[in-house]
């Protein structure tokens, strides 16, 4: 996991409700913010609200990019945008 995060421009985090006591979930996100990588929360029974009222969610992950994974689609279609967009400046 750690040469995927040496890599990756951006890191999606899937949130549910048994994620969020998974040690390992915790350590990627901590090497992708080391980084300063962005990162996408990906919510799956789990509600916006109700993960930002977690007293342990860091709150660096509050106040990004929080999406339903019922809108996957529209941030891979961001996504697709962002890396057509930097493909054409190189």
């Amino acid at each position: 996991m750690r040469d995927f995060l040496d890599r990756a421009d951006e890191l999606v985090v899937l949130f549910t409700p048994w994620s969020l006591e998974r040690p390992y979930v915790w350590a990627e996100i901590g090497a992708a913010w080391i980084r300063r990588i962005p990162i996408i929360v990906l919510l799956l029974g789990l509600s916006a609200t109700e993960f930002q009222s977690r007293p342990h969610a860091p709150v660096f992950l509050k106040k990004r990019n929080i999406i339903s994974l019922n809108e996957v689609d529209a941030y891979l279609a961001e996504l697709r945008g962002r890396a057509e967009a930097e493909k054409s400046h190189v």
